[in-house]
């Protein structure tokens, strides 16, 4: 009988609109929900002399349980969350009051040859195991948009496990992307669904918006899917801003000869802090003010090289491998003014 039911609740689960994603709830509305549903049970033990007082707790419950269940989702506070995805790139754009949540790469893990004994028999994904739970953490059931920088693993790799669990209403990445036979055969699959598939290149002679926040910079033709043909992105968030950067290497001296006039406050380095990107003509041309690095803990690579480190060490640096999640919250005041700060989720050890 419990195997039957647990059968029954898995069907009725993947019935749409069943599950309802409240996000990571504040402790105060916890507080009001447990509350507020007490209340409602200890009016339904009284006599039917006391019905306004069970209409009143009816009508609490339901409030407390929209408000419960549709905080995070309609949160007031506009955010930045650059995922801990190891050796991969995953960042979170959420918008406030259900404006809009985006995605920048998925994260993906990079295949190596392994023996027979080797190999797993029920491999983890890492977009059950971390993409997923901190979109659903946020209160993010369906995403806007997932934009793939390029068509690296450690980019993408999570992308198809990622759209059978969220719902996805749009996919963007660079044209010539699909050269890469893993990424062509993930979007392949995708297409079946109702997402709707977006190749897309920057315009040398106007700005490229992707949405209200970001626009494509690079490239501005054609690739491969390789490093250099990166989907560089630039928006300003909150009072600063910011260029993603993918992998990109050469593409950086170009890309700051092509727009003379780039103002950056927040760098997400590229490739991991690889020593084939970040160089210091483009630190000293863009100057930011803060760095933020996703990349592996004691990774294979090296990343982030210490030469790397040495070009940025100007600003506030933010790595996944030693802070863990980066977070940047902010929420707007008055017409220009920006409550905002950056947070990581482990702090640097001495």
């Amino acid at each position: 009988m419990l195997t039957i039911i647990e059968k029954i609740a898995e069907m009725i689960s993947e019935l749409p609109f069943i599950t309802i994603v409240t996000g990571r709830v504040p402790l105060f509305l916890m507080l009001i929900f447990i509350c507020s549903l007490i209340y409602f049970i200890l009016t339904l033990e009284e006599n039917r002399n006391s019905i306004n007082r069970r209409l009143f707790s009816t009508l609490l419950l339901i409030i407390s349980f929209i408000l419960f269940s549709n905080y995070q989702r309609y949160s007031p506070f506009d955010k930045v969350i650059v995922i801990d995805v190891g050796q991969g790139d995953s960042i979170i754009i959420k918008k406030s009051f259900g404006r809009g949540s985006y995605l920048i790469d998925t994260g993906g893990s990079i295949a190596f040859e392994t023996q027979e004994w080797q190999k797993r028999k029920n491999p983890s994904s890492l977009a059950k195991r971390v993409v997923i739970p901190t979109l659903k953490s946020q209160g993010i059931g369906s995403l806007d948009q997932v934009l793939i920088s390029h068509g690296d693993e450690d980019h993408c790799g999570a992308l198809l496990d990622l759209t059978q669990s969220i719902e996805v209403k749009e996919l963007i990445f660079p044209v010539g992307t699909l050269n890469k036979p893993s990424f062509q055969k993930a979007v392949s699959k995708i297409a079946d669904s109702k997402t709707v598939i977006h190749e897309i290149i920057a315009s040398e002679e106007k700005i490229t918006a992707v949405n209200s926040t970001l626009a494509v910079l690079w490239p501005l033709s054609p690739g491969k899917g390789d490093n250099n043909d990166s989907m560089v992105l630039y928006g300003k968030i909150g009072s600063y801003f910011w260029l993603f950067t993918g992998d990109i290497e050469d593409g950086e001296n170009q890309l700051i000869q092509h727009y003379p006039n780039l103002k950056v406050d927040v760098l997400k380095v590229a490739h991991h802090g690889s020593q084939t990107s970040t160089s210091q003509n483009f630190i000293d041309f863009i100057q930011p003010k803060y760095t933020l690095i996703s990349c592996g803990v004691n990774n294979r690579y090296n990343h982030p090289n210490s030469e790397v480190l040495n070009r940025i060490q100007s600003s506030q640096i933010y790595r996944t491998d030693t802070n863990g999640a980066i977070h940047f919250n902010y929420i707007k005041i008055g017409k220009n003014g920006y409550k905002e700060s950056f947070y990581p989720i482990l702090k640097e050890k001495d």
